[in-house]
């Protein structure tokens, strides 16, 4: 059982359960075909300027507006083939190297999470649209072959042979086996998928003004005098413990943790990250409704996924939801963070607000919060956070918590 989070995400095919009969594989859409011809953003492009899109057409410009947002920062951390920015996210998806990259940018990171949160903006309106028109009915469904689907990272309007697409990249992070032969994974999104990727929407949206809070621009500037010796003078050899990609990172994280962070941006990341748990709620209580069991790309209790035939037993659903609900009441200062000097006195628990955090970023300055000064203005007596609902999904799955939580988000 260890590691069957991976299963599910590099779309490794297996038999379903004894007792649960394969459905016949729906037609798969038009719109799949033309994803794996034109690409992801001449597809988007042409579906909003529709004048009346139907149902479907509404979930695929929202799927692939997200999509294309995925894809244009990949392009431009190709462009400049920097690494720095591996740690955020969205940008931790391996890519191929650029063999003649553009000259080091500071500004990099701040553009790309400046059109990560409009685009995620963009997703969001489509499908807020697609709700309000109430025109979607049982069968509603989006059908699509996930080998369709690619991002043209290197910007030529071409796919590579590996690489580039979806599958390629869950297969390089995952360093699992392809796809058998003649099998293809194909999901039929529906009416439920629309609140998962709503979540997804609002949880990169607030990564990115959670990034844009610490003033990455000014930081990466203070990092560029070394980066731009590194041509002239030689630099170390990045296989190492210590390379020039990781003291880059380490530098810029270390810059980043101090001062104070701007508050509009940390009161955005904190709205964005309340909408995701509120969407991904909708999208539990949805699933749990279905009676179909066809091509599901999350399934609940009664169905099978499509790609990697796996049933989700209960118990897990309760536990996710469990974790779900601790997250809502820590973001809501109803559960407080724990810090290791404070531990409260006469039996009175204490621990940090995080809302109030957020709210008035007062400092971000790493070693003023691990030293406990910078948490002072925040601290509470009540309930504090214990993990235990996390702890307790991830037992279920052997280990494996992390993994799912990608994936039900």
């Amino acid at each position: 059982m260890r590691h069957l989070g991976l299963v599910i995400l590099v779309c490794t095919i297996v038999a379903l359960p004894p007792g649960i009969a394969a459905a016949t594989p729906p037609q798969v859409s038009s719109i799949s075909t033309e994803v794996a011809r034109d690409g992801l953003a001449a597809v988007a492009d042409r579906l909003s300027q529709l004048n009346d899109p139907a149902p479907d057409e509404l979930l695929a410009l929202g799927g692939l507006r997200f999509l294309v947002a995925v894809e244009t920062a990949l392009q431009e951390r190709y462009l400049h083939a920097n690494t720095f920015a591996g740690a955020v996210p969205i940008l931790r998806l391996p890519i191929q190297d650029n063999p003649t990259p553009a000259a080091y940018d500071p500004e990099l990171l701040e553009r790309i999470m400046v059109q990560v949160s409009s685009d995620m903006a963009g997703v969001e309106a489509v499908l807020a649209r697609l709700e309000d028109t109430g025109r979607f009915t049982d069968d509603f469904g989006l059908v699509l072959n996930l080998d369709d689907v690619w991002f043209d990272i290197d910007g030529n309007g071409s796919r590579h042979e590996t690489g580039e697409g979806v599958l390629d990249l869950m297969q390089s992070i995952t360093q699992m086996p392809r796809l058998p032969p003649g099998a293809e994974p194909i999901i039929r999104f529906d009416a439920s998928d629309i609140s998962w990727l709503r979540a997804y929407a609002h949880l990169l949206a607030g990564v990115a003004e959670f990034v844009l809070m610490f003033n990455p621009t000014e930081v990466y500037r203070q990092t560029q005098p070394a980066m731009d010796a590194d041509p002239v003078f030689g630099t170390t050899d990045n296989s190492g413990w210590l390379s020039a990609t990781h003291s880059d990172l380490i530098a810029s994280v270390v810059l980043m943790a101090r001062g104070s962070g701007d508050p509009d941006h940390s009161r955005a990341a904190l709205a964005h990250f309340e909408e995701t748990i509120t969407h991904a709620r909708i999208f539990w209580d949805r699933v749990a409704q279905e009676q179909d069991n066809v091509a599901e790309w999350i399934p609940n209790t009664r169905q099978v996924a499509a790609i990697g035939g796996l049933e989700i037993p209960a118990e897990v659903v309760s536990a996710w939801r469990a974790v779900l609900d601790d997250a809502a009441r820590i973001l809501q200062g109803e559960l407080l963070l724990g810090h290791w000097r404070f531990p409260g006195t006469d039996g009175q628990p204490v621990g940090v607000n995080l809302r109030r955090v957020f709210e008035d970023p007062q400092s971000v300055d790493l070693v003023l919060w691990i030293q406990g000064s910078a948490a002072v203005p925040y601290l509470e007596s009540g309930p504090v956070a214990d993990n235990a609902s996390w702890r307790q999904f991830n037992r279920m799955l052997n280990g494996d918590g992390v993994l799912f939580a990608v994936w039900f988000n």
